[in-house]
């Protein structure tokens, strides 16, 4: 079996305000663990700013 990978752009609405992620590559079907690596991304650029207060993810985009 093959091992199919995908790469994704992950927008979260981060308190009314839409972010999008790097391109993240990820095996297809493992949405989970992609949004988890998004919210890394998220907390890791906002490490210096206002903390906040509510993130939420919206979609999942699919590079080609």
């Amino acid at each position: 079996m093959t091992n199919k990978k995908q790469k994704y752009i992950i927008t979260l609405l981060v308190d009314n305000r839409e972010w999008n992620s790097q391109p993240i590559e990820g095996e297809l079907g493992n949405l989970q663990s992609i949004i988890d690596e998004a919210l890394e991304q998220h907390r890791i650029s906002r490490f210096f700013t206002i903390r906040p207060k509510h993130v939420e993810f919206k979609r999942a985009t699919l590079l080609k």
